[in-house]
């Protein structure tokens, strides 16, 4: 909902780039990035079908902007709440050698990760386009695939309500396109009914809309039968690929829904089957399903394919023949009931699609903003204030608990567990303090220089390893130079979770190697965006240290140039 909008459907490349990136930085400053730009790689893929934006100019843009904005705070990236920790460990161990050596604050680092995302970001929408490729749009249509065909209907309370084809995105598609654009004769009821209705199309005001003519509505030509109404009928032409993101759309619900489904619709699934020879439904219309009083399950035909082709007429005309291909929205009754052994050929469960769950998302809000909040004021602990929000999410009914167990990644804890580990054996083996002296010796005591070699450093092992173990490994070297020049350790704090944003490497990075395979990328166009913005990222934040490193004494008028 919120992606809808924010971003809806820009003109341009440039429109595409300033409705996105602030906008996933700003929440990626308070949310894991990770999850973030996963939600955020479909939407994209979606909104380009319908602008004909390529997506290789938008997911490594997408992905940098995540992580210029999660480390702007405390809670931003993981990364910076493992330096924090440390920081945490020192303070407990009673290390008392460190000047300036406290709890950091939600926001400590914002006071340089702010300008280095605005800066990193303006470099991005204005450069990042000449140095990315461009990756070519297949029109799914053109190609050797089963076609079906669609009906969805508009719901009394949709999103879509009052909105044009172009502006909900029907307008150029790619993968699917519309057929026939259908208004009803009465208005439907504001409240849904309480049992499913199949709309007569004999009640239908029947508008067929050539592809041409889709393509090229505009605000200019709209009339009032363009804009979107409830109870409209939308017929899509589609291949198997494109239709669960139709099926998925907010607003949209089948239209030939023969029996009530109990189950709430998030936990609804998509199955492509084929209609076997002893199925009780053959023979019958559309229009009269079911065929049975009490079905043994409950489901939704969303589309229907004959031949690998679509069928000439509306959906409910159509009488059901064996070997024709359905895709159909079921609950978890329909994969227990053995007849579908014998009324099923095939049976496939399209994965990886969901109706998205919206009726939570004041309370998810709610309670996002309240964990932000207390632990900005200091009212609990970012620890407790996180629990505590996990805890209502669950109590809520935003989060199920067998989601919850599910959304922890074990394979990160490990990563981090393994990285606070190597932080200790670096410290506690003298490698910290031999480097700290081999960097004081080079730069002579310079305070400046010796923010510059951190930055240096970790940008190097963050991009060659991780950024966790990056941060991890200099962390402790960065306690033993602060020591041994007696400079305030907040600054080496800020320049670590700085220099751990790792934008060279694919690998080095998750969001990274989410973007890598469906931007079509190569190695080398990391490298070209992301080392400029290394270099941006790392002069930004040392100079904004320079304030503060004279405020200390360490630093002479002259010494920034």
């Amino acid at each position: 909902m919120v992606a809808d909008k924010l971003i809806g459907f820009p003109k341009s490349l440039r429109e595409a780039q300033l409705k996105i990136l602030p906008s996933i930085a700003f929440g990626s400053a308070f949310l894991n990035n990770t999850p973030l730009v996963a939600m955020m790689i479909p939407v994209i893929r979606d909104m380009s079908r319908a602008t004909w934006i390529s997506v290789s100019k938008l997911f490594i843009p997408l992905s940098f902007a995540s992580i210029l904005g999660g480390a702007s705070t405390l809670i931003g990236t993981s990364t910076n709440l493992i330096i924090a920790g440390l920081v945490l460990d020192e303070i407990a161990a009673g290390n008392t050698s460190v000047p300036g050596l406290r709890l950091l604050n939600i926001f400590d680092p914002t006071w340089v990760g702010l300008p280095v995302a605005v800066v990193g970001l303006a470099y991005i929408v204005f450069l990042s386009a000449r140095l990315l490729p461009k990756l070519k749009i297949l029109d799914a249509l053109g190609e050797e695939r089963r076609l079906y065909q669609a009906e969805f209907v508009v719901d009394p309370q949709s999103p879509l309500i009052g909105k044009t084809l172009e502006e909900a995105g029907f307008a150029n598609p790619v993968g699917y396109e519309l057929s026939a654009f259908e208004h009803p004769e009465e208005p439907l009821p504001e409240e849904p009914p309480q049992k499913p209705i199949l709309i007569k199309l004999n009640k239908i005001r029947r508008r067929v809309i050539p592809a041409s003519l889709v393509s090229v509505l505009s605000d200019d030509t709209e009339s009032e039968d363009d804009v979107l109404q409830a109870g409209d009928v939308l017929t899509f032409v589609a291949t198997v690929d494109s239709l669960p993101e139709l099926w998925r759309t907010i607003g949209l619900s089948p239209l030939n829904a023969p029996v009530s489904m109990d189950a709430p619709p998030h936990t609804h699934r998509l199955v492509e089957v084929v209609v076997a020879p002893g199925h009780p439904a053959i023979g019958k219309l559309v229009r009269d399903l079911p065929t049975r009083e009490d079905p043994p399950y409950k489901a939704k035909l969303v589309a229907l394919s004959r031949h690998g082709r679509p069928p000439a007429g509306p959906i409910q005309d159509v009488r059901i023949e064996a070997g024709d291909n359905v895709i159909l929205e079921v609950d978890d009754e329909f994969f227990y009931e053995n007849r579908n052994e014998l009324e099923y050929l095939i049976a496939r469960r399209l994965r990886g699609y969901r109706i998205q769950r919206t009726d939570r998302a004041v309370a998810a809000l709610l309670i996002t903003l309240g964990m932000i909040v207390s632990a900005t004021f200091g009212w609990l602990t970012m620890l407790n204030a996180s629990l505590l929000a996990g805890l209502l999410m669950m109590a809520t009914g935003c989060l199920s608990f067998r989601n919850a167990g599910r959304s922890v990644d074990f394979g990160t804890l490990i990563v981090l567990a393994s990285a606070v580990g190597m932080a200790s054996a670096v410290s506690a083996s003298g490698l910290s303090d031999q480097i700290a002296d081999l960097l004081a010796a080079i730069g002579g005591g310079n305070p400046y220089i010796a923010l510059a070699s951190i930055f240096v450093g970790t940008s190097l092992l963050a991009n060659m390893t991780t950024n966790a173990a990056a941060a991890a490994v200099m962390f402790p070297i960065s306690i033993s130079l602060a020591a041994s020049l007696q400079m305030n350790f907040m600054p080496f704090a800020i320049i670590l979770m700085m220099g751990s944003s790792a934008f060279i490497s694919p690998a080095s990075y998750q969001t990274n190697l989410m973007v890598y395979g469906p931007g079509g990328y190569k190695f080398m166009d990391f490298v070209k965006v992301g080392l400029p913005l290394t270099v941006i990222v790392g002069v930004i934040s040392i100079r904004q240290h320079l304030g503060s490193l004279r405020l200390q004494g360490l630093l002479a008028d002259g010494d920034d140039h």
